[in-house]
């Protein structure tokens, strides 16, 4: 086993802790596999922040300070061309991916469960409609080319699961 999703867990009370102090969020919530209680030692860490109405130009001026644990390298996508959403992740100084979808609920961005708000307005999740869940693929086949680092990162959480499974199913007594 990877153990528990300590880093990200970290990441997030850090987050949750500067969410206050931007006023252009009206929630964050998070996606994935912490939400769906699935999450390891390797996870990555999905959200979704929830821009106030009109603050899409404000927010993505200043979208570092989300980093709140700090970050090694970022990159951002347009997703929107209208400008009401874009996607920044970044890598955190102790190696989590983690991944935002910034848009206002007029943009084209849907909410999937499972989610779970973490900060801001309780409400603020239902004002983004409904849409069944869709696969990183899928993700991943709309948008420019995957970054990179994002590439790695993949490659990197299947190595550590499976040699994680290979430990697990072997009988070391001698430990």
């Amino acid at each position: 086993m990877l153990g528990e999703p300590i880093r990200q867990r970290r990441y997030l009370t850090a987050l949750q802790r500067r969410v206050p102090k931007l006023p252009w969020i009206d929630a964050v919530v998070v996606i994935g596999s912490l939400a769906a209680g699935r999450a390891d030692g390797a996870s990555d860490v999905d959200l979704l922040i929830c821009l106030r109405t009109g603050e899409f130009d404000a927010a993505w001026r200043q979208r570092t300070e989300l980093h709140a644990t700090g970050a090694v390298l970022s990159w951002d996508h347009r997703v929107d061309p209208a400008g009401r959403a874009g996607t920044h992740k970044w890598l955190t100084l102790d190696f989590v991916l983690v991944e935002t979808l910034i848009a206002e609920p007029t943009s084209a961005v849907r909410l999937a469960r499972p989610w779970r708000l973490l900060a801001g307005d309780p409400a603020a999740a239902d004002r983004w409609p409904a849409r069944p869940a869709i696969s990183r693929a899928e993700v991943q086949a709309r948008l420019e080319p995957v970054h990179p680092v994002e590439l790695a990162y993949d490659v990197f959480k299947q190595h550590l699961r499976s040699a994680t499974t290979e430990t697990a199913g072997s009988d070391d007594t001698n430990a």
